[in-house]
């Protein structure tokens, strides 16, 4: 796993605050979509290392 896994798997535990931003589409009007802010998210579990994908729980 990389450093950076670790890090967001670890974040609590180091003090570092994670937050969600989503494009809920690819495009709008041709161009990129902006992003939504969803908040400050807590680390649930992962699956795999290369690459890995995360779920998140919405911090309250």
């Amino acid at each position: 796993m990389s450093k950076r896994g670790v890090e967001l798997i670890e974040h609590q535990k180091r003090g570092i605050s994670v937050h969600l931003f989503v494009r809920e589409t690819k495009l709008v009007g041709g161009k990129a979509a902006p992003f939504v802010y969803y908040g400050a998210v807590i680390y649930k579990h992962h699956k795999g290392s290369a690459p890995m994908s995360i779920e998140w729980r919405i911090d309250d």
